[in-house]
């Protein structure tokens, strides 16, 4: 957004250095007063630009004393009602799990966990919402991306 707005004050004086967003991506060089275009490419795969089927992405805002259950508190806000007990949550960048209902470990079954003090969780970290036996079978979504912001 900046550099489209640099574009558009560098026309407002009379010097046209290009259209306000082609290439959408440029970085400026300060030291040398340049534009230098970026190529960038939109992955199929990516969460916040990509279109995969049977995903989906939500934004959430939490406090910062957040634990796992306001996860689920959240979505049944936003009106999507899921059963903890039917879905895996888990962190897709490290695959470390957080709730899983089928466990027989008690470590994954504590929904009071702190996401920021004890799961490490910052503001946009994402987990991923996996739906586990008959709700995969039936359901359209095979994954829930939730991005999480803590105010």
């Amino acid at each position: 957004m900046k550099h489209k707005a640099l574009k558009l004050l560098f026309r407002v004086k009379g010097r046209n250095i290009g259209p306000p967003m082609d290439p959408p991506y440029l970085n400026y060089n300060g030291v040398y007063g340049i534009f230098e275009a970026l190529d960038i490419i939109k992955r199929e795969d990516c969460i916040a630009c990509g279109k995969v089927e049977g995903e989906e992405n939500i934004q959430i805002v939490l406090e910062f004393n957040a634990d796992l259950g306001k996860i689920f508190w959240a979505l049944e806000q936003i009106e999507i009602p899921l059963n903890p007990q039917e879905w895996l949550v888990s962190n897709p960048m490290t695959k470390e799990i957080y709730w899983d209902p089928n466990s027989n470990n008690p470590i994954f079954k504590d929904f009071n966990v702190n996401l920021q003090a004890e799961l490490k969780l910052r503001s946009n970290d994402i987990v991923s919402l996996t739906p586990l036996g008959k709700v995969k079978e039936q359901s359209e979504i095979m994954k829930y991306n939730i991005i999480i912001k803590f105010m």
